[in-house]
Formats: structure tokens, sequence, C-alpha cells
């Protein structure tokens, strides 16, 4: 329901856009369907990091069993393997910060400039580009203003849109 109506409301300020100025829809449109990509790239980094920490969540919940367990506790004792396994839960956590760190990064490259540089300087570009023929005397300040409001309008129903469309 949600999409749908996302679509729709969508569509039909695009094709708005689109009797106003194509430059500025085609812009639009470009940055929607490059958002996709990111998100569905976002998407497979999330999935092969929850792949890797997995394993490592398993690590540590079975060093935890053991450590709380009351069964084991005997055994801890009588056989001083206690160091051994606190060796090996401070290896799972340098495990799992290298993890961390390693797809912060990418999510930082990926969602940080790429997404958030790109929209932006689309939208704020067009911003630019519609000024500029306000002072030309191309648009109105009416039809400026008005435009304005729909470029807004637009950016935010296609950001909904392409997070639906990704997360469907």
């Amino acid at each position: 329901c949600g999409l749908i109506r996302s679509i729709v409301a969508g569509g039909t300020l695009f094709t708005l856009m689109l009797s106003i100025d194509v430059w500025i829809s085609i812009a639009l449109l470009a940055v929607s369907a490059l958002t996709v990509v990111i998100r569905q790239i976002g998407n497979k980094l999330g999935f092969e990091q929850g792949k890797e920490r997995k394993k490592l969540w398993r690590v540590r919940s079975y060093i935890n069993r053991v450590y709380h367990l009351p069964d084991y506790a005997k055994e801890i004792r009588l056989s001083n393997v206690s160091d051994l396994l606190m060796d090996k839960l401070d290896e799972n956590t340098e495990a799992m910060e290298k993890n961390a760190k390693k797809y912060g990064i990418k999510y930082f490259i990926l969602y940080g400039l790429c997404q958030t540089i790109l929209s932006n300087l689309v939208y704020y570009g067009v911003l630019f580009y519609m000024f500029v023929k306000l002072l030309n005397g191309d648009v109105l300040v009416g039809a400026f203003a008005a435009s304005v409001g729909m470029i807004w309008r637009v950016r935010w129903l296609l950001g909904d849109l392409v997070q639906r469309i990704t997360e469907f």
C-alpha cells in the first residue's frame, strides 16, 4: 500500500517536473537510480558482515556459556582452562573490532561519501540551476518558488520510494 502510494505520488510529481524542466527531472531520476544501486550494495555489505559476525558471536556465546553455567565451573577450576578461554575471548574481541572497522569504513565510503555527497550535490545543483534561471528571467518568482517546493517534495518522495523499493 505504501509502495503503491509512493509510486503514484512520485510519478505524478515527476511528470509535473517534466513540464517545468526536463533536465531537472533527469537529474532527480538519475540520483534516485544511483541511490537504489548504492543501497543494494549496502544490503550486500550488511549480509556479508552479518555472516562474518555470526561466526564471531557463536564463539563469544560459547565462552560466555562455559563461564556462566554452573556445570562447567568445577571443570574450569580443576583444569586451569580459564586463561585459555580468556585468550580466546580477547582474540574474539579483536576479530569483532576488525570486522566493525572493515565494514564501518566501507559503509562510510558508500553512504557517507557516495550517497550523501552525490545526492546533495545533485539536489543543490538543481536548486542553483533554478536560481540561475530566475536571475536570467527564464522563470518568474512564483514559478521559482513553486518549483523549489516541488523539487524538495520530489526529493522526499523519491527518497521514500527508493527506500521502499530496496526494502521490497
